[in-house]
C-alpha cells in the first residue's frame, strides 16, 4: 500500500497472523488489515468511464494511493491492484482504476477512512494495564 509518503508491505504467516515486512516483522492488527481487504473486494462501481482521455483529470496521474493484494490460487500468485484517484467529498465518491482494465469507475469513498495514515494505525493496540 502506498499513499503519499507512506509505503507499507504486509504479509500473512501460516497461522493467519499479519505482520509488516520490515526488519523486525512487526505485528499488524489482523482485523484492521482483513477488514480493509474485504472493503476493497466489495467495491462496487456507481459510474463507469470508458476509455478515459487523461488520467490526471481523474486524479490518477499520479494516483493518490496504490493498493496491491496478492493471493495464491492453485499454487499461482495472483495480484489484484487498484489505483485511487480524486475524491468527490460532496457525493462521497472516489475515482478508482484497475490497471488491467480499459475503464475507470467511481466507487463509494468510505473505504478511504480505513487507509492508515501511519504504520502504527494498523498495529495492534497495546494491552491495557490492569491496576495493581
Amino acid at each position: 500500500m502506498k499513499k503519499g509518503g507512506l509505503e507499507l508491505t504486509l504479509a500473512k504467516d501460516a497461522e493467519g497472523n499479519w505482520h509488516f515486512e520490515d526488519a523486525a516483522k512487526t505485528a499488524a492488527d489482523r482485523s484492521k488489515v482483513e477488514s480493509f481487504i474485504r472493503r476493497l473486494e466489495s467495491l462496487e462501481a456507481t459510474e463507469f468511464i470508458d476509455r478515459p482521455a487523461g488520467l490526471a483529470e481523474y486524479g490518477l496521474d499520479p494516483p493518490q494511493a496504490e493498493v496491491s493484494v496478492w493471493t495464491k490460487e492453485q499454487d499461482k500468485d495472483r495480484e489484484f491492484r487498484v489505483l485511487v484517484g480524486a475524491e468527490d467529498t460532496a457525493v462521497n465518491r472516489v475515482m478508482v482504476r484497475n490497471p488491467e482494465l480499459d475503464y475507470l469507475f467511481r466507487a463509494d469513498a468510505s473505504f478511504l477512512a480505513v487507509l492508515p495514515k501511519e504504520a502504527k494505525d494498523w498495529q495492534p493496540a497495546p494491552p491495557e494495564e490492569t491496576p495493581a
